[in-house]
This record gives C-alpha cells, sequence and structure tokens, in this order.
C-alpha cells in the first residue's frame, strides 16, 4: 500500500499543477510540479529512498511510452527537411556533452569514478520537450530554431539513454572498452532501429487482419497502443538492442502507415489522441513532482556530509552547468560554421548568428529525461561496494535541471523577442479563424484521407463556419477579399474567352457574367465591376435575346440550359485554378489565404451538374463524411490548443471554441 499511497500523492500533485498552470500561464508547469513535490516532502505520509529506484522501471514506464507518442505526433516533414541538423544535435552534441562533462566532473570532483560521472554527462545530454514547448508560448521563436529544438527533443533522449547504459555497465562491472564499446553502439543503434521496423510493421499487419475480421471495438485498439511501447521496449531489450530506439522507430513507422480513414479509424485517432494526451501529461508531471520531492532530500544526505560544504555543492552545480551551456553554445556556433562551408558562403559571425545561437543553448533546459538518468546510475559499483558518490550526482543533476529551467524561462525571454500577449475581440475574432482555416489545410493535406468527396464536403462546412463569422463580427480579411476579387475577375476572363470561342452561347455566358456581378457586389459593396461598361452591346443583346428566348424554352432546354452554366462554372473554376497555381504564397497573399480560395474552386471544378448525382454522393458516402468530420474535430481541438499556447487566442476564446467542439462531437455521436 506503500507505493499505492505515494502515487496518488504525486497524481494529485500533477492534479492540482494543472489548475495552478491554467490560472498563472507565465509560470512553467514543471516550476510548478517541482515546487508541489518539495512541499510534499513536508507530509510525513511521503518515505522513499532513492537508492531503491529500479533503471528498468524509470525507462520502460515513464521514457518509453513518452517517446511513443511524440514520435507518432511529431511532423516527419519538418523531421526529414532538418534531419542533418537534429541528426547532428541528437547525436554529436550528447556524445560531446557526455565525454566534456565526465572528464570535467571528475576533475573537479576525483571523488567520483570516471564511468560514474560519464553517467551524469550522458543524463544532461537529452534537452526537455516538456520546457521547449512551454518557452513557445511567450517567446517568438524563430520557426527553423523552435523546429530544431523540437526534433532534437525527439531524437537525442535515444541517445542520452543509450550513452547511461554504457557508462552504467561500466560503473558495475568497472570494465570498458572502446572497441566493444563502439561495436555495440553501432549493434544497439541501428539493431533498436531495425528491430522497432520490423515491429512496426507486424503490428499493421496484425491490425489489417483484425480488421478484416470485424474487430473494430475502439478500447481494444486503444489498450493495443497503450501496451505497445513496453512490449516493443522489452523484446528489444531482451534481444540486447536498444528499446528506447525501437519505441521511437514504430511510432514514426506506425504513423506514416497508418491505415485509410474509414469510421473506425477516425475514432480511434481521436480517443487514443485524448488517451495520450492525459498520460503524458501525467508522467511528466510525475516525474517533475518526484524532482521537487528528491531535491530536498538530496540535499539533506549531501550537506550533512562532512566531505562536501554547502558552498562547494553550489559551486559545483553551478560549474557544471557553466560547462554544459558552454559546450552547447561552442557547439551550435561551430554547426552554423558548418553549414555556412557547405552552401558555399563566406563564413561571417553576426549579431543575430550569436543571437541565435544563445537561443538555442538556453532554450535547452534539462527535466524529465535528464532526472530519470541520475535517479537509474545504479547503487552498487563494480565489486559489489556501494557508490556513496550516487546521491551526489543526483544532487548535480538536479542542481543543473534547475538552473536550466531558471536559464530557459527567465533568461532567453530578455534575448528573443516577446510575443504579444495583450488581446482584443478583434485579435480573437482573427486568432478563431485563422484556426479553422489551419483545420481546412489539415484536412487537405492529410494523406490518408482517401476520400476526396468527403473531405470536400467537410471543408465545405469549415469555409461556411468562417463567413458566418465573418458576417456577425463584420471582420474582413484584406488579402482574402482581394484574392477573391482577382479570382472573380479571372472568371470573367474565362467567360468572355469561351463567349469568344464558341464553347458557350451568350445567353448562357452573359448570365454567368451577371451571377459574377452579383457575387463581386457581395464583396465589396462600394465597389462595382466595369463589365457594363466594357461590355455594353454584349448586355444589351443578352437582355433582348434573354427576354424573347425565356417565353419559348420547353422543360428540356431550361435542364440544357442549367447544364451548360454547370459547365461554365467548371470552367472559369478550372482556370482561376491554374492562375492560383501561378501565384506565389507570400509575395502577394499569404500561403493560408491561396489554399482557402483554391479549395473554394476545387469543389466548384469537379461539381456534379445534376443535383439528383450530388444527393446520391452524399447518401454514399455518408459514413466517409462521418469520419473526416471527426478527424477534422480532432484537428481543431489540436489547433485551439496550439493557438491558445502561440497567444492567438484569449483563454476564455480557447474554452468556448473547446466548448463548441465538444457539442459538434455529442451532436456527431448522437
Amino acid at each position: 500500500m506503500g507505493i499505492v499511497y505515494i502515487a496518488f500523492w504525486l497524481l494529485g500533485a500533477v492534479l492540482v499543477s494543472s489548475a495552478l498552470s491554467q490560472m498563472f500561464p507565465k509560470i512553467p508547469a514543471s516550476l510548478i510540479q517541482i515546487v508541489l513535490g518539495v512541499l510534499l516532502v513536508l507530509l510525513p505520509q511521503i518515505h522513499y529512498n532513492t537508492s531503491g529506484i529500479d533503471s528498468e522501471f524509470f525507462l520502460m514506464f515513464f521514457i518509453a511510452p513518452l517517446l511513443y507518442w511524440d514520435s507518432i505526433e511529431s511532423d516527419k516533414e519538418m523531421l526529414w527537411k532538418q534531419k542533418k541538423p537534429i541528426i547532428n544535435y541528437a547525436l554529436g552534441l550528447v556524445i560531446l556533452i557526455v565525454l566534456v562533462i565526465g572528464f570535467f566532473t571528475h576533475w573537479l570532483i576525483p571523488s567520483i569514478p570516471l564511468a560514474a560521472a560519464f553517467a551524469l554527462g550522458a543524463a544532461l545530454g537529452p534537452t526537455d520537450a516538456v520546457a521547449v514547448s512551454t518557452l513557445s508560448k511567450t517567446i517568438n521563436f524563430r520557426k527553423d530554431v523552435k523546429n530544431l529544438l523540437q526534433g532534437e527533443c525527439l531524437l537525442n533522449d535515444a541517445s542520452g539513454v543509450v550513452s547511461f547504459q554504457f557508462a552504467a555497465a561500466a560503473i558495475v562491472t568497472g570494465v570498458f572498452s572502446l572497441f566493444d564499446a563502439t561495436t555495440t553502439l553501432i549493434w544497439v543503434f541501428l539493431g533498436g532501429i531495425g528491430l522497432g521496423l520490423g515491429m512496426a510493421l507486424l503490428k499493421l499487419g496484425v491490425l489489417y487482419v483484425v480488421r478484416r475480421l470485424g474487430v473494430e471495438d475502439i478500447t481494444f485498439h486503444v489498450l493495443l497502443q497503450l501496451l505497445t511501447p513496453f512490449v516493443f521496449y522489452l523484446i528489444a531489450e531482451e534481444v540486447g538492442v536498444s528499446g528506447i530506439l525501437a519505441v521511437v522507430a514504430a511510432g514514426i513507422v506506425e504513423s506514416l502507415l497508418e491505415p485509410s480513414m474509414i469510421p473506425s479509424v477516425a475514432k480511434l485517432k481521436i480517443v487514443s489522441s485524448s488517451v495520450w494526451t492525459v498520460i503524458s501529461f501525467a508522467l511528466n508531471g510525475v516525474v517533475f513532482v518526484i524532482l521537487g520531492t528528491l531535491l530536498p532530500l538530496s540535499m539533506r544526505r549531501t550537506w550533512a556530509s562532512d566531505v562536501n560544504s554547502n558552498e562547494s555543492l553550489i559551486f559545483y552545480v553551478l560549474m557544471v552547468t557553466i560547462v554544459l551551456i558552454l559546450v552547447r553554445f561552442i557547439w551550435c556556433v561551430f554547426f552554423a560554421w558548418i553549414s555556412d562551408k557547405d552552401d558555399h558562403k563566406r563564413f561571417t559571425l553576426t549579431k543575430e548568428d550569436l543571437r541565435n545561437a544563445l537561443i538555442i543553448t538556453l532554450a535547452g533546459a534539462k527535466g524529465a529525461v535528464t532526472l530519470t538518468i541520475c535517479l537509474s546510475i545504479p547503487a552498487i559499483a563494480a565489486g559489489g561496494a556501494y557508490l556513496s558518490s550516487r546521491e551526489l550526482i543526483i544532487f548535480l543533476g538536479a542542481g543543473v535541471i534547475l538552473v536550466t529551467l531558471l536559464l530557459a524561462n527567465f533568461v532567453v525571454p530578455l534575448v528573443a523577442p516577446k510575443k504579444d500577449v495583450s488581446r482584443t475581440l478583434a485579435d480573437d475574432t482573427i486568432g478563431r479563424i485563422q484556426v479553422l482555416r489551419n483545420v481546412i489545410y489539415e484536412l487537405g493535406h492529410d494523406e490518408s484521407l482517401t476520400d476526396k468527396h468527403a473531405v470536400r464536403r467537410v471543408i465545405a462546412s469549415y469555409n461556411s463556419r468562417i463567413e458566418r463569422i465573418q458576417r456577425t463580427t463584420a471582420y474582413e480579411d484584406e488579402s482574402d477579399l482581394s484574392l477573391r476579387e482577382r479570382a472573380v475577375g479571372w472568371e470573367a476572363i474565362s467567360v468572355n474567352n469561351q463567349i469568344k470561342e464558341g464553347t458557350v452561347t451568350p445567353i448562357v455566358g452573359y448570365g454567368y457574367l451577371l451571377e459574377l456581378e452579383r457575387k463581386l457586389s457581395r464583396l465589396r459593396h462600394h465597389r462595382r465591376a466595369t463589365w457594363f461598361i466594357r461590355n455594353a452591346s454584349g448586355w444589351f443583346g443578352f437582355l433582348r435575346r434573354a427576354g424573347l428566348e425565356s417565353l419559348s424554352l420547353s422543360k428540356e432546354a431550361r435542364e440544357q440550359r442549367r447544364e451548360a452554366r454547370a459547365e461554365v462554372r467548371r470552367a472559369c473554376a478550372s482556370y482561376v485554378l491554374e492562375q492560383l497555381d501561378a501565384t506565389v504564397p507570400g509575395e502577394e497573399y499569404p500561403a493560408q489565404t491561396i489554399t482557402h480560395v483554391r479549395d473554394d474552386y476545387q469543389r466548384a471544378a469537379v461539381m456534379p451538374t445534376s443535383d439528383k448525382t450530388q444527393v446520391k454522393n452524399a447518401l454514399v458516402k455518408s459514413d466517409s463524411v462521418e469520419a473526416v468530420q471527426r478527424v477534422g474535430l480532432q484537428y481543431e481541438r489540436e489547433q485551439i490548443t496550439k493557438a491558445y499556447d502561440e497567444g492567438l487566442i484569449s483563454r476564455e476564446m480557447a474554452r468556448q471554441m473547446r466548448d463548441c467542439v465538444s457539442a459538434l462531437e455529442y451532436e456527431l455521436s448522437d
């Protein structure tokens, strides 16, 4: 019951930290959790010692599931585009930190064995993903800098853990061979990645067979996904390769090869995302709360020792932190020089280069993985002797975590530009519309959504929501209106060309031009088209012939005219799409605006000619539409959180938008 009781208090502290972080958004959740952990130590019910913590327990129950979900949710396109800098930071920098911190710590504190000092270096190598995501709420990271930090957080956990495993083995056995370590490192890395790929493919094959047998129970699939990182980790460790790398590789493969978005898969994606969000927050939170409980315990033991004074301990923490920051900063500048050479440019170190290097350096705060590795250091060294410096190493790791978190949250904002967190109703409206447009963009670029008809219908519903917001708030996006007005002009050019070429009769052509006149009038109430002036004779002829022919048209003739107008509309949409493809995003209009307008004309270009056909397609595709709607709502939740974190919408607006999504989900399930 002791472990259950402690777990209850730890999870309770994480729950309290979740509420406090919402009340005080400027204070990082990790710092709140550390403070709550310190307060928990004051409770007489909390009694445990750090020597009883098993390394396999922490690696499997904390690191493996966190990295598995991070690899599934990671931006694969971003990882591939910045693969070179990410690999350099995630592998090269971690190995350099292990060596430098190991030798420096052993020189600074001779009582710490070299193998144990290397273990501390391995613990200080990885960057904490939670700390990086927290910084993005108040700091304007450059896009490439933000992507680099996120990719580094995903991969360097594995390299740090693998490096630690070698150091831990050296502590226990007292033997270290550079040749054996190198060959084993290659086998562990490549074997872990290969085994992870194989197990992921095997799992996807089993899921395919299971779905063919009719097993679509959401509970079964979610539980299988929850068990995956633990099972894969255990299998990889039994084989003798890196379980962490196997889990990361498996997560990436599963996200890339997920099945087509049928309704059951859409439901699974929504449910699993919600479950994993809670689990990942709880696991990260528990680790930081444990850090808060261990900090005073470690201080109490080490300060009571006659070997090191309190001043010496503080000095050790500061010196290790300074060396760590210097190594990271030098690496940032060195990699910028290497990249500059690759681009065949003359290297010049500007203030902007130093600023970016300093931001990347200070933003690399340490956290959950660092603490986990420190706690996993074995208490028994070679020959069965007790590793007396273990508590000191834990103290050093915890101290560096605190210092780097403070630097990241209070010094980086002084170096990087701050975000404007002041909000107005107009700002919230812009942010709200941007969220919906981002959902449209995600749906349009989701390759797993194979039913494009269903995707177009769902995108149309999001466009309708945007139009309602614009009407009710009198908000006008100037870039959107300008591009739409220009698109109407392209349509007019297409119609005139069709009339001149004789592919459409003047009656149908000028009738569609009249429709475009009304459309443009709705877009810009104060502007009028000049088609009447440029085509006065044509309009007069159209009105005369239209009045005469309307008296003698039969039902079949009217149906043919409607078909002809639909064909003109599709031809105009195709012409506009060609012009939009030639429009470079960012030069005249934002990429989101071009995508938004293009989506509307893509639907018009493939619109059925018959209303009966359209109704029939709607009935046949109803299941697919429901699946895409569920995916869209999940994207909407993610975009709301992202918009709030980046300061695009206020907390109240985020709450209202989440309530709207919940209502839509309830209506969909009902």
